[in-house]
């Protein structure tokens, strides 16, 4: 079963991608997400912190190298 929203179904996945530069990266997405706690960040496939910045828009700490492959992905959690 997907996740719901109020009478909408969210797909379970929704991401972003990026290229870094190696300078501080601020990245907006415009996917919907109920948690913060629901938002992910890797760099080359490996999960980095990072902080919002607003709603829509955070940056990794530290800054992604540059060539770096970011991805910004919403994954809720689930419970049965």
């Amino acid at each position: 079963m997907g996740a719901f929203l109020i009478g909408k179904q969210m797909a379970i996945y929704s991401r972003v991608t990026y290229t870094g530069t190696g300078a501080v990266f601020n990245a907006s997405f415009s996917f919907p997400y109920l948690n913060q706690a629901d938002i992910s960040v890797f760099v080359d496939a490996v999960s980095v912190p990072f902080t919002f910045l607003n709603p829509s828009t955070v940056t990794p700490v530290p800054p992604p190298v540059a060539g770096a492959v970011i991805h910004f992905r919403r994954a809720p959690q689930t419970t049965t």
